[in-house]
């Protein structure tokens, strides 16, 4: 059903059937799928749950390294700062050759930051993303949230130019 209202549109009719899904067999509802649509529309709480599940579950290193990436993201993006900084110390240790999830914990640590107006921080986030990890889907992000903190900062023409350059690099 939450797919299907999904599918019309009605987004928030169809997380409801998913929470309700998760209540009645939480082991069973389990799905991919399920995960993305709920990280897809911000929340957060219900997708770390599915992804929780299917990190348990998962056959593959691959597969459970994707699903404890995500889970570690949206801890971040809940604000669950210090339980997201755990998570994704113990991710990297077990996986220390993830680059592409270092630097979406970056990111995501930055956008931390910048939402709690600890602008210097995040800025700091963002250029090491761009500095260390440049060469990572992560990098878009990092210099978009970099030229908003910029903004936030009071240094519109850094800024601009910030996100100007980004245009010009990365078009579309």
């Amino acid at each position: 059903l939450g797919i299907i209202a999904r599918g019309d549109g009605q987004q928030e009719l169809a997380n409801a059937y998913f929470r309700q899904a998760l209540q009645v067999a939480p082991e069973t509802a389990a799905s991919e799928e399920i995960a993305g649509i709920l990280f897809d529309s911000g929340a957060y709480v219900d997708a770390l749950q599915q992804y929780t599940m299917l990190g348990r579950k998962s056959q593959s290193d691959q597969q459970r390294q994707a699903f404890e990436s995500r889970a570690v993201i949206c801890r971040f993006r809940n604000n669950e700062v210090k339980e997201a900084e755990r998570a994704a110390a113990a991710f990297l240790k077990t996986y220390p050759d993830a680059e592409e999830s270092r630097a979406a914990f970056e990111v995501e640590r930055g956008t931390y930051l910048f939402r709690n107006e600890d602008y210097a921080k995040a800025l700091k986030s963002f250029d090491q993303v761009i500095d260390k990890h440049g060469t990572t889907g992560a990098v878009t992000s990092a210099l978009y949230w970099r030229g908003k903190t910029l903004s936030a900062l009071n240094k519109q023409p850094e800024a601009i130019q910030q996100l100007l350059s980004l245009l010009k690099e990365y078009p579309g």
